[in-house]
């Protein structure tokens, strides 16, 4: 969907920006099927407020599209999905020791090392904790 339209500033005497508002709200209506009202996205009413599509219509040739409404999620656009972290292709240790320059350790546990030497840690002063009390 082309939506360079949204940024051209001269919106009254241009032939594209009037497209561009048909094309959107042919957009809107194919996706959010019929309905009386949709949400406008112009520069006042910013996807707050509801109207006829004529009126959206109006609302936007006059005053504007939301220069940050890029993906149209109130009108029927999904959102894009984020791209899938592949696990696999990754150092464990990647960013550990960056900061001081010192050497990361080539153990792969590292962190599960100092969370189990926290966790025993803890249980420990829980016994003596207990012991004191009895």
């Amino acid at each position: 969907m082309d939506k360079n339209w949204m940024t051209i500033r001269n919106r009254l005497a241009s032939r594209e920006y009037k497209l561009g508002v048909e094309s959107f709200l042919q957009f809107a209506m194919a996706n959010l099927g019929p309905q009386p009202e949709i949400r406008c996205p112009c520069n006042e009413c910013l996807n707050g407020r509801k109207h006829s599509s004529a009126v959206v219509k109006i609302h936007l040739i006059r005053r504007g599209i939301d220069s940050s409404y890029k993906t149209w999620v109130h009108h029927g656009e999904s959102v894009p999905a984020p791209q899938a972290y592949d696990d696999d292709h990754r150092d464990p240790n990647e960013g550990i020791g960056d900061e001081t320059g010192g050497e990361v350790p080539k153990d792969g546990n590292q962190l599960q090392n100092m969370l189990e030497q926290v966790f025993v840690g803890g249980l420990l002063d829980d016994i003596v904790l207990l012991v004191n009390l009895y």
